[in-house]
């Protein structure tokens, strides 16, 4: 056998191990990242009680039977792209609203049950948005916050036609909260009053690239194909869409909430979202607080700050 017939075999044999290892991989990851999501209530997981989430059980169920109580009018808009985008709206008949967005594969119940009992009871109406291919909402994939943002400028522009209302409060956790960011310096609605960005990552590439770490995947090999495949089938640049950026160009008073010991998305990400932002702010950094409960970790001091920033911003 001549040596180019060995140097082609190991080729081809380094290209089925390309293949089998990272190429094929990366389509699994893309299409289980992307599509659509199926949120799994606090209240149906057994589980729960093994994770950082124990110590706030009661909390938890408490708040979900307070807003299980309350009773819900459903709205529904159509997106830039067609698709019917549904919300629960708590109208107590109040003039202020906060419009609250959840996390990637989460629901609203699961992210605010504390928070939009708290917010429900010091006076907000509540929108608890369904992010599009979650839950109720129609769409085929969740792109991270990169056409969700435009989907929460509808919402807002939704609410603030009612008459009645003076003052939004916007918020989110998780992706969530990073698509708050991301639409943050394109809200022109002077009814809109602050921002919540609770566990917000700076962009959806830096944060996959870190879960590829966590996991032991190849990160440097794997996330230029995750990004290659996201250009060709839903025509967004991961890199592009950054929270960071956005928040430079933001004027809308926010409040950035972030555990030191989160696991999902780095407290760096907490840290460089909020040196970025350009508008008035405050922050809940709390030592040893976890994924999307520092406000719960926080207990009634990270309350109290969050309250006087309602106070000063919203009123």
């Amino acid at each position: 056998m001549q040596w180019i017939d060995i140097l082609g075999i190991i080729i081809l044999v380094l290209i089925a191990i390309y293949i089998l290892f990272m190429l094929f991989p990366s389509i699994v990851c893309f299409i289980l990242l992307f599509n659509r999501k199926a949120g799994v209530s606090y209240m149906d997981r057994t589980d729960l009680g093994k994770t950082y989430l124990a110590p706030f059980l009661n909390e938890i169920r408490e708040g979900f039977e307070f807003l299980g109580s309350l009773e819900a009018s459903e709205k529904v808009i159509t997106s830039y792209d067609g698709y019917k985008l549904k919300a629960d709206y708590y109208d107590r008949g109040s003039n202020k609203t906060a419009i609250l967005v959840h996390g990637f594969g989460s629901t609203t119940f699961n992210n605010f049950c504390i928070l939009g009992s708290d917010l429900f009871k010091d006076g907000y109406n509540l929108l608890f948005v369904h992010q599009r291919a979650h839950d109720q909402s129609e769409g085929k994939h969740s792109t991270f916050g990169a056409r969700e943002k435009y989907d929460i400028l509808d919402w807002i522009e939704l609410i603030a036609k009612d008459d009645r209302i003076e003052k939004i409060l916007l918020g989110g956790v998780s992706t969530g909260a990073a698509t708050v960011a991301l639409c943050s310096p394109l809200i022109k609605n002077p009814k809109v009053k602050a921002l919540i960005i609770d566990c917000a990552f700076s962009d959806a590439y830096h944060q996959l690239f870190d879960n590829c770490v966590q996991r032991h995947i190849p990160a440097r090999m794997m996330m230029p194909l995750i990004q290659l495949w996201c250009r060709l089938f839903l025509r967004i640049d991961l890199k592009k869409e950054s929270a960071t950026e956005a928040l430079k160009n933001n004027t809308i008073p926010a409040i950035f909430i972030h555990g030191t010991e989160d696991d999902t998305v780095a407290y760096r990400h907490g840290e460089i979202n909020y040196a970025a932002c350009a508008a008035p702010k405050e922050k809940i950094f709390l030592e040893g607080g976890n994924h999307s409960s520092t406000y719960l970790f926080g207990g009634q001091s990270a309350k109290d700050i969050l309250s006087s920033f309602l106070n000063r911003y919203v009123g």
